[in-house]
C-alpha cells in the first residue's frame, strides 16, 4: 500500500462512504475518514476496518487543517441539506478549497453540480451552491427511488412515478457505483486532474424507467403519473420549490458521460440491474 493518503469528507454517509469503500478495496491509499462525531457507530465501524477518523466542521477552519494536513488527495463533499443555505454552502466549499492549497494538496475532487443560475438565468439552490465551487458530478441516484421517489399504488393496483419530467429523459446511477469512479480518478490524475466529469449510467424517460419496473417486478404494472413541475411546486411539502426547479433542470438536460461512468467503473450498474438487485424494496 501507498503511503500517500486520501482524505474523504461524508465519510459516514453514502457518496462518501462508498468513496471510502472503494479506496480502503483498491489497496493503493491510506484512507483518512472527515466526520462530525468520531463517536457515532458508522465512524466506529469504519475505524475498525483501518480508516484514520478525524472529527471536523466545515464552519471551523481550523478543524478544516487538521482534517486535511498531510493529505496526498482530497474528495470533498458539501451538504446542502444541513441547513439549506446555498450561500453558507458555498462558503463552506470554497473554505476547504483554500485550506487544501494551504495544506498542499495534489488532488482534489469535488463532488458539485451545475452552476444552473449561470446556466439558464434560474435557480437550482441546491444545484447552484454547488456548482459555485468546480468536479465530479454525479447523476440523480436509482437509491432515491427505494424512499422519497418510491412508486406509489393506486388504488386499482397499478403503480405511478410522479417524477416531473413531462416526458423527457433524466441521468442516474446507483450511488454505490460512485465510489470505484472516484478511486478511478485518484488513480489515473494525469488522466483526469482539471476535468468536470459527469457521471451516470443511464439516461430514461420516466415511461423507460417505469418499463423496467414492469418487466422485473411483473405482475405488478408502472406507470407514469405524468406530473408536471408546476404542480409539484403546488403540492407544499418542504422543499417542494426546490424539487420543482431540479426537475425543471433535468428537462433542460445536464452533461453526464455514461461511457466514460463505465469506463471508470466497468462494474457500474444499469437501471434493470439496480431493480433486480432490490426487489424487495418495491
Amino acid at each position: 500500500m501507498s503511503t500517500r493518503l486520501i482524505t474523504v469528507f461524508g465519510a459516514t454517509g453514502a457518496q462518501g462512504g462508498d468513496v471510502v469503500k472503494a479506496l480502503l478495496a483498491g489497496e493503493k491509499f491510506k484512507v483518512r475518514g472527515i466526520t462530525r462525531s468520531v463517536e457515532s457507530k458508522k465512524a466506529k465501524e469504519l475505524a475498525s476496518q483501518g480508516v484514520e477518523m478525524v472529527q471536523a466542521n466545515f464552519d471551523e477552519p481550523e478543524s478544516l487543517h487538521k482534517a486535511i494536513a498531510g493529505s496526498y488527495g482530497v474528495f470533498l463533499l458539501t451538504n446542502f441539506w444541513d441547513g439549506m443555505d446555498g450561500a453558507r454552502e458555498t462558503n463552506q466549499g470554497k473554505s476547504a478549497v483554500d485550506v487544501c492549497l494551504q495544506e498542499g494538496v495534489k488532488h482534489l475532487i469535488y463532488s458539485g453540480l451545475e452552476n444552473v443560475e449561470k446556466m439558464h438565468g434560474f435557480v437550482v439552490e441546491h444545484f447552484d451552491s454547488k456548482g459555485r465551487v468546480e468536479d465530479v458530478r454525479i447523476a440523480g441516484y436509482f437509491n432515491n427511488f427505494l424512499t422519497f421517489w418510491k412508486p406509489k399504488k393506486l388504488d386499482d393496483g397499478t403503480y405511478v412515478l410522479d417524477l416531473a419530467m413531462e416526458g423527457k429523459p433524466m441521468y442516474g446511477m446507483d450511488v454505490e457505483d460512485f465510489g470505484e469512479c472516484v478511486a478511478s480518478i485518484f488513480n489515473e490524475p494525469k488522466s483526469y486532474g482539471g476535468k468536470i466529469i459527469g457521471l451516470a449510467t443511464e439516461y430514461l424517460t420516466m415511461e423507460q424507467f417505469c418499463d423496467v419496473f414492469s418487466k422485473a417486478l411483473a405482475p405488478r404494472v408502472f406507470k407514469d403519473a405524468k406530473q408536471t413541475a408546476d404542480q409539484m411546486e403546488k403540492l407544499g411539502f418542504p422543499g417542494a420549490d426546490l424539487f420543482a426547479t431540479m426537475f425543471r433542470l433535468y428537462q433542460k438536460g445536464i452533461d453526464r458521460d455514461i461511457a466514460l461512468t463505465k469506463k471508470l467503473n466497468p462494474k457500474a450498474k444499469s437501471w434493470e440491474e439496480f431493480v433486480v438487485s432490490h426487489k424487495e424494496y418495491f
